[in-house]
This record gives structure tokens, sequence and C-alpha cells, in this order.
């Protein structure tokens, strides 16, 4: 932690505002993993603001997407869905439809973790599509499995027998 820290003073004397943002951006993984999650967000919004000065579009997309991470993993998933959405909407307009694809799959497993079931089958299914327009078959294979997961809790969650055996065929 100290030498990213470390590394991070001399690129500020050095003004390299990309590297600077880059060792916020490790230091927000390094808090994420350690589960110091108000740490993490103040981190990587840190690295968002420099993006923004960069007007570094892509860079801003994954800024989101690492927020809407943080988010899910504290266990936030309004607020982590809030930041994939915003990522997804970002790599929509750059026409990076593999991002694209990536991140309805990131809402899907929100929604999932919040045990709503049908969205996440709604998410899924949409990430599933654009993969297999793109040609991506291990991408789209995944989100079959996933798909067949969220089918399987929201069956297993479906208090009636004949709808839930409708889930799972």
């Amino acid at each position: 932690m100290a030498h990213y820290q470390q590394s991070r003073n001399l690129y500020e004397q050095l003004g390299k505002e990309k590297d600077i943002a880059d060792l916020w951006y490790w230091l927000a993984d390094c808090y994420r993993n350690w589960s110091k999650y108000h740490q993490a967000v103040e981190c990587e919004q840190k690295v968002l603001a420099i993006r923004h000065q960069l007007d570094d579009q892509t860079r801003i997309a994954l800024a989101h997407y690492q927020l809407g991470r943080i988010y899910q993993t504290w266990g936030k998933y309004e607020q982590a869905i809030a930041y994939h959405q915003q990522s997804h909407d970002l790599y929509k307009q750059l026409g990076l439809e593999n991002n694209v694809a990536n991140q309805l799959s990131w809402i899907a497993s929100c929604y999932r973790n919040l045990k709503d079931y049908t969205k996440a089958i709604e998410y899924y299914q949409q990430s599933r599509n654009l993969h297999q327009q793109l040609g991506h078959n291990e991408s789209e294979a995944t989100r079959y499995r996933q798909l067949g997961n969220s089918q399987r809790l929201l069956a297993k969650n479906t208090s009636d027998r004949a709808v839930a055996f409708e889930f799972l065929a």
C-alpha cells in the first residue's frame, strides 16, 4: 500500500495525471479486496474525477464499472446497479459492444443478489443475445449457465410447484 502511495506522490510531482489515476485505481482495488469500502469508493471517485479532467471516455466508463463492483461487493446493490448502468450507457455511446454485453451481465448479477430473479434473467438474456451477435461463444455459454442458475433460483423460490416446473422446463 505504501509503495502505491509513494509512486502516486512521484507521479504527482511529474504531473502524470493518467498514472496518478491508475494508482488511485489500484488503491481502490486494494481497499475493496480488504472490505474497506468507504476508502475504496473515495479512491475510485478520485479516479473518476481525473478521467473526467482528461476526457478519457473509455476510462470514465471503466471507473463507473469499478464503482459498481465496489458497491456490489459491499452489498449495496441499488448503487451498484446505478454505476453499472452508467458504465453500460457510456460504453454503448462509444460503440464498445463487448463491454455493453458485460455490463448487462453485471447488472443481472446485482438483481440476482437482490433475489429479483426475473430481472436477472432479463438482463442475462440481453447480455447473451449481444454476445451471440458478436460471435463470442464462450461468453454466450457463460450467460446460458447464468440464465439456468437464475431460472433454478426463481423456481426454488416459487411456492407454486407447477409454476416452478415451468421455469425449469
